[in-house]
């Protein structure tokens, strides 16, 4: 019933068709912090906290594509701030959320003085995630073949003798 009031109002009764911008991981929260912060290289940390797990970078400004006018020439100014929240899962692991706020001015006028909030930037959310991860995943599946590789008994780690043999 939901997803064809979904289809029928395009979206617009309550329906998301927005990606979603948290994924949960099969590793420890400080790990996926870690991983946060490598992922936010080239953007400048205002806020880096291990214990709560955040990580808020400071506004990247940056000219729009979108331009004032015909009469008044110039293009809007943006501003771009990225928030990523790790926490410790309920079933064990890690869930970690991105968040991105961008708001914007005109180059002129007097809207010029104050920024507005602008559309969220969910594909940059979903950039961000993607990239932690991959490195998480991989994180992940070389956290298990280590798991498989280890010795499981004291004979298997004992070292070989010339003949090939272990000793006890």
């Amino acid at each position: 019933m939901g997803a064809a009031l979904c289809a029928i109002f395009g979206g617009s009764v309550g329906c998301s068709v927005n990606p979603p911008t948290e994924r949960s991981f099969a590793v420890p929260k400080d790990t996926a912090f870690r991983t946060a912060e490598v992922a936010l290289t080239g953007w400048q940390l205002r806020v880096r906290n291990p214990e709560a797990g955040r990580l808020r970078t400071y506004w990247l400004e940056a000219p729009s594509e979108r331009a004032q006018g015909l009469l008044i020439r110039g293009h809007f100014v943006q501003r771009t701030r990225v928030t990523v929240d790790c926490r410790e899962a309920p079933a064990g692991g890690s869930v970690v959320a991105v968040r991105a706020r961008r708001e914007e001015r005109p180059p002129a006028g007097s809207r010029a003085y104050r920024w507005t909030t602008a559309p969220r930037p969910y594909e940059l959310e979903k950039e961000i995630l993607d990239s932690i991860g991959v490195a998480l995943t991989r994180t992940e599946a070389s956290d298990e073949a280590s798991a498989a590789e280890a010795p499981t008994s004291r004979s298997e780690s004992a070292p070989a003798t010339p003949d090939g043999n272990r000793t006890p």
